[in-house]
């Protein structure tokens, strides 16, 4: 069964450095993405839609932020154990505790890219599997 990854972010340079990340870490995956938050919540409460295996998250987002975007995911049965990672460049410690609060991981962005590739791995390998497989 393919695996879907949903990637949540406003930056079209992030978003194709995450895909780009991601089809290297799990080449059987499918990926779509939502610019904003409003968006995000569209796809995600769809209830004709499939749900993701995995979210990145990213919480400086247009519309709705993502901390609320995760916030409404969990108050929804549908969507309440859905793997979320919030992935940022914000250390702020608030919206990491916040986000961990929401029982999501959080990623900040690293600015050396094998250390970003290792990290998303790593989440990809956990929450999916092997190659996108279970």
């Amino acid at each position: 069964m393919t695996k879907h990854i949903l990637i949540v972010d406003d930056r079209e340079d992030d978003i194709f450095l995450s895909k780009r990340t991601l089809k290297k870490a799990c080449p059987g995956c499918e990926m779509s993405t939502a610019m904003d938050g409003e968006a995000a919540l569209l796809r995600l409460m769809d209830e004709h839609s499939d749900l993701p295996d995995l979210v990145f998250l990213d919480i400086k987002i247009p519309k709705i932020d993502g901390l609320e975007v995760l916030r409404r995911l969990r108050e929804q049965e549908r969507t309440s154990t859905v793997p979320v990672v919030v992935i940022s460049s914000s250390t702020y410690e608030g919206d990491i505790q916040k986000a961990e609060n929401l029982g999501a991981e959080y990623l900040v962005k690293p600015l050396d890219l094998k250390e970003f590739y290792n990290a998303m791995e790593d989440i990809v390998k956990k929450v999916i599997g092997e190659r996108g497989e279970e």
